[in-house]
């Protein structure tokens, strides 16, 4: 069972970890557009806003690099 595990998961994270990052940009883009067009946000968004004003840098990078702390691990 645990070798499957493991082969399952050397298979599967090299090949599912590029979609991860694509749509993790994707994500953090949209989210730039509706907070640049003044649609309001999110909860999670606020959350990105205000960790993005702590780390210096764009909302949507801190929603990317947010998304990539919560999912990879």
């Amino acid at each position: 069972m645990i070798k499957y595990i493991f082969s399952y998961l050397s298979e599967e994270v090299p090949r599912r970890l590029p979609q991860l990052l694509f749509g993790l940009v994707l994500c953090g883009i949209g989210l730039a557009i509706a907070y640049e067009a003044n649609l309001g946000l999110s909860p999670w968004d606020v959350f990105h806003h205000g960790f993005g004003k702590i780390l210096g840098i764009q909302i949507g990078r801190a929603g990317v690099l947010t998304g990539f702390i919560v999912f990879v691990p």
